[in-house]
């Protein structure tokens, strides 16, 4: 409680106090970017689509942060991964033990990121409305986009399930009446190649199509010395394509709009480096995964990181099998949307019809040692389709909407895994690959929502919404034993002498729910409560198939802001500060499975939480053509419940696992970044610089039981050291020229100028088998691009 006061003082300091930090904003484009900012003289409105329709950011009750598509092109970001820093309490991982399309999202220390299709994430991902349901696919690339809003805090009464944490939205540009396009060509170091295009073509006064496409590439950041200098955490090539067609008859007050994308990615595998390994893993009653390790020569500690090697990875399955021993990752997504608007004068329809596909494939040694210890070669693939149909009406001092939502997706995920063939190399072990994944998946979800606002006064509103979804989870595991051996089937056989496979199936339902007070005290400030609730979907394991279901989880939450501008729109400052609790908190396990000699990753409910935090955004304009801003994040997050279950020789005990770390969840986010536009004779020149703090992020945590010797609850520890990526802030810079005649803009970027090593994301099973990886991030950078526009 004093913590909160505390928070309460530092929002209330902020009325009257210039703060030091902001979001960048977006200023207008010369191809009519609709998400303005500063100008000479101020701070422009900005408008944003947080509670499904126009609304300015100031007088939206909701922490939202927007950013047009100048900002976005300013500050460097081409995908999803690249607005880390960008929003106050928002944290991203990237790959992992997946693919780099994969982005591991959080808000408020609310992440749940297993890639497969039997769980969800905490936050949602938007494009142009449609719902993005996997994290494979959820890196998607931003370009020739209107705005990304960032919501933070529970967003389920109007964007549905899954939006525990927040909702991240992505606007693209829509066709317009105007002849326009850009070629843009780029090289940098690590031989970076990017080539992007914009073209928009009016047909007629009803009719415009408008096409985009990014092609890149550049090598690696470091490499495999055990497969000859191999590249790692190269791009062997990234596509990108979107092509739309919009229709507005001038006989009818409809607008349609039908778009289309496609992308492809592929590399020579990812970066990882070695944290550490706990050689004193026990293979057996007094002999070690050290000790075997010890009899074919290798020892761990050779290939930990160092400043030195932090760029090379010593892993090398070295089974004979080029699905194990050659990394790589490859992802592809594709998809098509109908956007249906029509105005019937007092009621306004809007429809959203989409159908969506992502596959990914991917191999790893994940053992970090030349060894043949543990490899996979996993496969994800995912359809899913989508509609949703709302309303919106004015009825005197009361505005509605209401809608209904159905989603359906079928899924396969499928990973091979090579474990433990170094320990006897000439032998059938060597050659024996285990399914450590085999399952199809079946989703839907149905929904039905309302939403209204009512003013009280002229600047007094009450809003109040409610939402209440039906979801459906069919998963079909096939078993992990020999099928053709009766007694190795350890699941119930669907068909006597048929298939080893087993059907699950379960149904939740759930409300979401909103309400709240807003007041525009004056013409510059706006200040606002609310309190909502909502869930992320239950689901079954397919990666662990004696795991049970897990539940829904639910969260409630409480936030106060306010929004305000001053000194004649020269400085914006908006504030939120909230509190959250968090019932059956769903959480990723990592493991060792010791039963069918594989990896493993299930998703179990972990308790209950709590978090709470300030998040404070500014931009400020202190004379013409300087924009200063950036924002910053306090979060508290603790378990206020939770406990497990641990063998203890031999016997499963209850451990509690109340003070853990809650994962994802830094207790500080800053950024702060400063443009200046320069008018010279020939054009305008730009400089700009921005910088991104993260504080230490926890992806991985354990607690030991009190009845584990000493030695085994250090291991736990220093477990829990390399389940967090440090702390660490990165600088970007770019400066660019803009001729007038012909139009023509010249730029030179950078980022990571501090060629910081970090890491995106750690996946650690010291507990396990014995290793921690990391994923480090990437090095310092550098390029100059050249954009033509018409």
């Amino acid at each position: 409680m004093k913590t909160m006061n505390l928070l309460c003082g530092a929002a209330a300091a902020a009325l009257v106090v210039t703060p030091a930090w902001a979001q960048n904003t977006a200023p207008a484009t010369r191809t009519g970017d609709a998400t303005s900012a500063s100008t000479s003289t101020g701070v422009e409105d900005i408008i944003v689509t947080a509670r499904r329709t126009d609304e300015s950011l100031q007088t939206t009750p909701v922490a939202v942060t927007a950013l047009g598509g100048e900002s976005l092109a300013r500050q460097q970001v081409m995908g999803v991964s690249d607005l880390q820093g960008r929003a106050p309490n928002l944290s991203i991982g990237v790959g992992g033990t997946s693919a780099p399309t994969q982005a591991q999202l959080a808000i408020r220390g609310e992440a749940q990121n297993s890639p497969g299709t039997n769980s969800d994430p905490a936050v949602g991902v938007y494009v142009d409305g449609v719902y993005i349901a996997r994290p494979i696919a959820a890196n998607v690339d931003v370009l020739d986009v209107n705005r990304v809003e960032i919501l933070r805090g529970p967003q389920g009464t109007l964007f549905g399930r899954n939006t525990i944490g927040g909702a991240l939205s992505v606007t693209t540009n829509k066709p317009s009446d105007k002849f326009e396009g850009l070629l843009r060509l780029g090289v940098g170091n690590y031989s970076q190649r990017l080539v992007e295009g914009v073209l928009n073509v009016p047909l007629s006064n009803e009719l415009a199509v408008r096409g985009v496409f990014r092609f890149q590439k550049h090598d690696g950041y470091g490499s495999y010395p055990r497969l000859d200098d191999r590249p790692a955490g190269d791009v062997k090539g990234d596509y990108y394509g979107r092509a739309a067609i919009r229709w507005s008859p001038d006989a009818v007050p409809l607008t349609l709009i039908i778009s289309g994308d496609y992308s492809h990615y592929r590399d020579s595998g990812q970066q990882q480096t070695l944290l550490g390994f706990n050689s004193g893993f026990e293979l057996a009653p007094g002999f070690t995964i050290g000790d075997a390790l010890g009899m074919v020569g290798i020892n761990p500690a050779d290939y930990v990181t160092t400043k030195e090697n932090f760029r090379q990875y010593f892993g090398y399955a070295n089974t004979g099998k080029p699905e194990f021993d050659e990394p790589y990752d490859i992802g592809s997504a594709k998809g098509l949307s109908a956007n249906l608007d029509v105005d019937f004068g007092d009621i306004h329809m809007k429809s959203i019809t989409a159908y969506r596909q992502s596959l990914i494939r991917d191999a790893q040694d994940i053992s970090g040692i030349p060894a043949n210890l543990v490899a996979f070669d996993g496969r994800f693939a995912q359809k899913q389709f989508s509609q949703e149909t709302n309303f919106s009406t004015t009825l005197g001092k009361l505005d509605l909407i209401g809608g209904l939502y159905y989603f359906i997706e079928r899924g396969r995920e499928i990973n091979h895994s090579q474990s433990f063939g170094f320990l006897n190399p000439a032998g059938p072990a060597a050659q024996v690959v285990t399914t450590g994944t085999d399952g199809n998946v079946r989703n839907s979800s149905t929904a039905l929502y309302a939403q209204a606002n009512y003013h009280l006064t002229d600047k007094l509103r009450v809003t109040a919404g409610f939402r209440y979804t039906w979801d459906g989870r069919k998963v079909v595991i096939h078993s992990l034993a020999d099928r053709d051996d009766p007694e190795s089937c350890t699941v119930i056989r669907d068909v006597p002498g048929g298939p080893c496979n087993q059907t699950r199936n379960r149904s939740f339902h759930y409300p979401a729910w909103t309400f709240g007070l807003d007041y525009q005290a004056s013409d510059n400030l706006f200040i606002y409560a609310k309190t909502s609730g909502a869930s992320m979907a239950g689901g079954w394991n397919i990666r662990d198939t004696i795991s049970p279901a897990f539940d829904p989880e639910n969260v409630r939450d409480v936030e106060a802001g306010f929004k305000m501008d001053l000194f004649d729109r020269k400085l914006r400052t908006n504030t939120a500060i909230f509190y959250s609790w968090q019932q059956k908190v769903q959480r990723i396990v990592n493991a060792f499975d010791p039963v069918f000699n594989s990896i493993t990753q299930y998703v179990q409910n972990a308790g209950s939480a709590r978090t709470y935090g300030l998040e404070v955004e500014a931009t400020l304009v202190p004379w013409k053509g300087m924009e200063l801003s950036g924002t910053g994040a306090y979060l508290h997050a603790n378990y206020t419940s939770f406990f497990g279950t641990q063998l203890v020789n031999g016997v499963p005990v209850i451990v509690d696992r109340t003070d853990e770390t809650v994962p994802q969840s830094p207790k500080y986010t800053f950024s702060a970044s400063a443009t200046q536009t320069l008018d010279i004779p020939i054009g305008t020149v730009t400089l700009h610089a921005d910088y991104a703090y993260v504080a230490s992020r926890a992806f991985y945590q354990d607690t030991a039981s009190p009845l584990q010797p000493a030695d085994v609850q250090l291991v736990y520890q220093q477990a829990n050291k390399f389940g967090t990526v440090p702390a660490y802030g990165l600088i970007n810079g770019k400066v660019a020229l803009r001729l007038n005649r012909p139009d023509v803009e010249i730029a030179l970027w950078g980022r990571n100028l501090g060629s910081k090593r970090y890491l995106n994301v750690v996946s650690t099973f010291y507990t396990s088998f014995g290793p921690a990886m990391g994923f480090p991030g990437a090095p310092r950078t550098y390029g100059a691009t050249a954009t033509f526009h018409w």
